[in-house]
C-alpha cells in the first residue's frame, strides 16, 4: 500500500542526511544513510533526483548567507 506520508518522511529525512552530513564529502556512511531512508518507503529509484535536489538546495543556502548573512547574525543575536 502506498502512502504518502510515508514516501514524504523518506525524502524529508533523505534531504536532511544530505544537507547536514558535511555537504560534498564522499562518506560510505551517509551515502547508505540516504539510500536507507530512501528505500523504506519504497523511493530507491529516487536517488538521483533526491542528489540533486539537494544540491540545488544547498547552492541556494549558500547564496543566501552570502546575501542576507548579516541579517542572519543580527536575527540570531536578537532572538538568543
Amino acid at each position: 500500500m502506498f502512502l504518502p506520508q510515508a514516501l514524504s518522511a523518506g525524502i524529508s529525512a533523505a534531504l536532511q542526511i544530505m544537507l547536514l552530513w558535511q555537504p560534498g564529502a564522499e562518506d560510505a556512511a551517509a551515502h547508505e544513510a540516504v539510500r536507507h531512508a530512501l528505500a523504506r518507503c519504497g523511493a530507491g529509484g529516487l536517488l538521483d533526483d533526491v542528489t540533486a535536489l539537494a544540491t540545488g538546495l544547498l547552492r541556494v543556502a549558500t547564496v543566501s548567507e552570502a546575501v542576507h548573512g548579516h541579517v542572519y547574525e543580527q536575527l540570531a543575536r536578537d532572538l538568543l
